[in-house]
């Protein structure tokens, strides 16, 4: 399997973790073109921190809580991440060694902390995530449902 679509199928990862456990989640890598592309969950419109601000030093961050990350999040929705989100991140850590991938950032809905991975080989300054929202068409993602045993 190739680095880009190793990507796409943590894209849907993603994208799955953020509708299941209703939390923000985000995954930004560069493409061979050099183009951003970006995979978000954002309910209602909530803002990602800046990422140039957390302090990025061998794949750990400083974290950021944001004190409205817990009013809709139910027992399910936190249990959803609390197993799927480390997965993730692991999975992350290596395609970002393989692909190139520049950070996956999701929240912690437990305690409102953002968790973030990074593996950014050249030491880039990442975008300005709010911005790329704005102008990134993503597809609609739908789960699919599981048969009844």
């Amino acid at each position: 399997m190739s680095a880009v679509d190793a990507a796409l199928v943590l894209a849907n990862r993603v994208t799955k973790l953020g509708i299941c456990g209703n939390v923000p989640a985000l995954l930004v890598h560069e493409r061979p073109s050099s183009v951003w592309h970006v995979t978000h969950h954002c309910p209602q419109g909530m803002a990602f921190p800046d990422l140039n601000a957390m302090m990025i030093t061998d794949g750990t961050s400083n974290q950021e809580i944001n004190h409205n990350a817990l009013q809709k999040n139910d027992k399910k929705q936190r249990e959803v991440v609390r197993k799927r989100g480390p997965s993730i991140e692991r999975k992350t850590q290596r395609l970002g060694r393989r692909g190139k991938i520049c950070v996956l950032l999701y929240q912690w809905p437990v305690t409102g902390i953002w968790r973030q991975t990074v593996c950014c080989p050249d030491a880039k300054a990442l975008p300005d995530l709010n911005a790329l929202l704005e102008l990134h068409e993503g597809i609609p993602f739908e789960l699919r449902a599981r048969p009844k045993i």
